[in-house]
């Protein structure tokens, strides 16, 4: 029992620490979602489902713990947050505007596109 369940956990963290290239295939078929084009599949609603995941919860971490992050990544988001879809434009839009930063992990990567988007003042 013990050894099954450690498996499980094992290959479920496994998904948890993808990186730029798994997270923009997911969150691009977001685009297909909201614009209708094309039917997805019930493999891209889970993958769809993969991005709003990790766009969900690190973006909730991060308000969370803003008092304890280093300066270079605390979020100051407008007055009654932001929409999902508008977070998960956000990360595409990083993810696409630094192609080179794609092999990092995808919870550092949505930290700095957040931070982008969203800097507080400094002082």
């Amino acid at each position: 029992m013990k050894i099954g369940l450690a498996l499980l956990l094992l290959s479920l963290s496994t998904h948890a620490f993808a990186d730029g290239n798994a997270l923009l295939g997911n969150c691009a078929l977001f685009e297909r979602f909201e614009t209708k084009v094309a039917p997805l599949t019930h493999s891209d609603y889970l993958q769809l489902g993969q991005c709003l995941g990790a766009v969900e919860g690190v973006r909730n971490t991060m308000l969370l713990y803003r008092p304890m992050l280093p300066p270079a990544l605390r979020v100051c988001m407008p007055a009654g947050g932001i929409a999902n879809g508008q977070a998960i434009r956000i990360a595409l839009k990083y993810l696409r505007d630094n192609p080179a930063a794609l092999h990092e992990d995808s919870s550092v990567l949505l930290m700095k596109a957040f931070h982008e988007a969203f800097p507080c003042p400094l002082g």
